[in-house]
């Protein structure tokens, strides 16, 4: 073997060994990338989780504090003659108010069927305003509403659910 093939040779062994000492370091980067990603994506969930329940906290509570809602529930307390009464003695009067809760719990409840919003959190915050509102205006415990069971899904499936439901919900975070 000449001088020249043997530099050849120990050339070609080197540019092996950098090779396959590349592929070790290539190989361990992309384990630590892997991990990383995977951290990340855990915590990018635990947000995702984390802001839909704010998301349905927020959609619960504005029953309470949305200046539209609460008119209509005033009217409808008003026209009850403040709760005194059975049942409403003109529905005509307070009949778009009535629509306007329903509607709106008809959402959260087409919110939690999506998986928009979470059904604990809906069944804890709402579950005497869902079961209230589908017996005094769906099921006209208090007046013809001429509510349409078939156009409310979203409100009539939480309903049931909410009758099925006996747990409280618990944050998993």
């Amino acid at each position: 073997m000449t001088l020249a093939e043997a530099l050849i040779a120990i050339g070609g062994i080197a540019t092996a060994l950098a090779t396959a000492a590349l592929a070790v370091i290539a190989w361990s980067q992309l384990s630590a990338l892997r991990k990383q990603l995977d951290d990340q994506a855990r915590q990018l969930k635990i947000v995702g989780d984390r802001e839909k329940q704010w998301r349905t906290i927020e959609a619960c509570e504005r029953y309470s504090y949305d200046p539209v809602l609460r008119e209509c529930k005033k009217r409808l307390w008003e026209a009850r003659r403040n709760g005194v009464l059975p049942r409403f003695p003109d529905v005509s009067v307070i009949r778009q108010d009535a629509i306007l809760i329903v509607n709106y719990l008809d959402a959260i409840g087409t919110g939690v069927a999506q998986g928009v919003y979470l059904f604990e959190i809906v069944r804890d915050h709402l579950r005497v305003i869902v079961m209230e509102t589908v017996e005094r205006f769906v099921q006209n415990g208090q007046g013809e509403f001429g509510i349409n069971k078939a156009n409310i899904t979203g409100l009539i499936t939480l309903h049931e659910k909410i009758t099925a439901s006996q747990t409280k919900y618990k944050a998993a975070i």
